[in-house]
């Protein structure tokens, strides 16, 4: 199960991942099924290019419950946007989830990622499909508890506790 979770609009990324999840599925054994959250003015158009296929689910907009649900449910978070992203936040989110994470390679993205994302060419889905087979092959629980413990030193309890012990409030 793969997930993405954002407003679905070009810059996104969103149609990337549905062709990569398309063609991957047109001719591999093991098929992977695509959960997209989110809502925006390119969803019609997504939902055209999904061609109805029924390995990719638009569940609409979600509370956060559900998105951390999808996420601890999910072999992985997609995160293929093009451009435009100041940090990764989806990124920490999705490694607190244990969940495998593929990005973009794009400045906003690689920095939060900190070396625990699998990174691929933005708006190609062919290095997108490449990029999600890889991480799934080489999944192991000591890199994802790497990747957690990346994520906790951007939770909101640390980041206040450094904030104290730095100003000593």
């Amino acid at each position: 199960v793969l997930f993405f979770v954002g407003r679905l609009e070009e810059r996104k990324g969103v149609a990337t991942v549905i062709e990569a999840v398309r063609e991957h599925n047109a001719r591999a054994v093991t098929s992977w099924q695509l959960v997209i959250a989110g809502q925006g003015s390119q969803r019609r158009r997504l939902e055209a290019l999904a061609a109805h296929d029924d390995q990719i689910v638009f569940v609409g907009p979600v509370n956060d419950e559900t998105k951390r649900a999808w996420l601890r449910r999910a072999d992985a978070l997609i995160a293929p946007s093009t451009r435009g992203e100041s940090f990764g936040l989806v990124l920490l989110e999705g490694m607190a989830s244990e969940a495998l994470v593929v990005a973009s390679d794009i400045e906003g993205y690689r920095d939060a990622a900190g070396g625990h994302a699998t990174l691929f060419h933005p708006a190609s889905a062919s290095s997108l499909e490449g990029a999600i087979a890889s991480a799934l092959a080489v999944r192991n629980d000591a890199d994802v508890a790497a990747a957690r413990k990346y994520a906790e030193r951007w939770s909101m309890t640390k980041l206040m506790d450094d904030y104290d012990e730095r100003y000593d409030v």
